[in-house]
């Protein structure tokens, strides 16, 4: 489980916030740190705005937070693709099969 503050609003990582989604940002280390070393990887805990909000915010953001380690055996595991799904070229299976079966070859493969 990774938790991390932040101090922009929610919506400013949106699809259409200026910063972008935020679980793009965070792709490399949830799936290619933590779930390339074999972890299971829990949707990441954030609390948003934190140097621009009141105590009393912040102190609800802490309780989220202990709520949310209460409840941790309850949340699933975030899903990425697995090795197992892909050809020795790192080509999806299926993909690689629907190729094969139609006879096809690309250039430069």
């Amino acid at each position: 489980l990774v938790g991390l503050t932040l101090g922009g609003q929610e919506h400013m990582f949106g699809p259409e916030g200026i910063h972008g989604p935020l679980d793009g940002m965070l792709r490399h280390l949830l799936q290619g740190t933590l779930g390339y070393a074999g972890l299971q990887v829990l949707p990441p805990f954030v609390g948003w705005h934190i140097p621009y909000i009141s105590e009393e915010a912040r102190n609800g953001i802490m309780d989220d937070w202990k709520a949310r380690l209460c409840s941790i055996e309850s949340d699933a595991p975030l899903q990425f693709p697995s090795l197992a799904d892909y050809d020795d070229r790192l080509r999806p299976l299926a993909v690689a099969h629907q190729g094969a079966s139609a006879g096809s070859a690309s250039a430069g493969s």
